[in-house]
């Protein structure tokens, strides 16, 4: 695949135990106590697959609080390309707008309100030109540096080859993206 963009999790948390029954109250008694247990990181699972990652993986990360912060934090520790991160402390759920901050390698980015329809049309775009810059074949993005980046320069010349990933062979079919980015939305 050329890019993931993975939706923030569902759940971080499950219960560690599946109950055989309905927890029926019972007058007087105290609340069930819940063991919780980590569900799997679907993010960094795809981020970090050795032979299959898209050459683009993009995460988001809903914050309540140092969203920037976090979100570079995030970024890093899941081994993704991009984080789109938003504050969701406010009335955003549910809301028709948002303030959201593009994480990259390159630094953070942060786009003013709009609706979230723009937001959407607006990464799809950035996806599209990110796209749009490699080459077929191309193992971007390299994790050391930028000399390797789709440059006219051999991956076997490249100073920081070491870190060339091997690009699965391109489909013969054009992304949705792809042709969003031939659009030139």
């Amino acid at each position: 695949a050329d890019v993931a963009v993975m939706a923030a999790a569902v759940a971080d948390w499950r219960t560690a135990r599946e109950a055989g029954q309905k927890l029926k109250k019972e007058p007087g008694a105290a609340a069930p106590v819940l063991e919780m247990a980590l569900n799997p990181d679907i993010l960094a699972t795809v981020a970090g697959h050795p032979e299959r990652r898209p050459r683009l993986v993009v995460g988001f990360a809903a914050e309540t609080e140092r969203v920037v912060e976090h979100a570079v934090a995030k970024r890093a520790r899941k081994g993704c390309d991009w984080i789109v991160a938003n504050d969701v402390s406010g009335g955003v759920m549910g809301g028709a707008a948002n303030t959201v901050h593009l994480v990259t390698e390159t630094g953070v980015e942060g786009w003013p309100e709009m609706p979230k329809q723009e937001v959407a049309g607006r990464l799809a775009a950035r996806i599209a030109e990110a796209l749009a810059r490699c080459r077929p074949g191309c193992a971007w993005p390299c994790r050391r540096g930028t000399s390797c980046r789709c440059a006219p320069v051999p991956a076997s010349r490249c100073a920081t080859a070491s870190c060339y990933r091997t690009a699965p062979a391109r489909s013969t079919k054009t992304s949705a993206v792809t042709q969003l980015g031939r659009k030139k939305l």
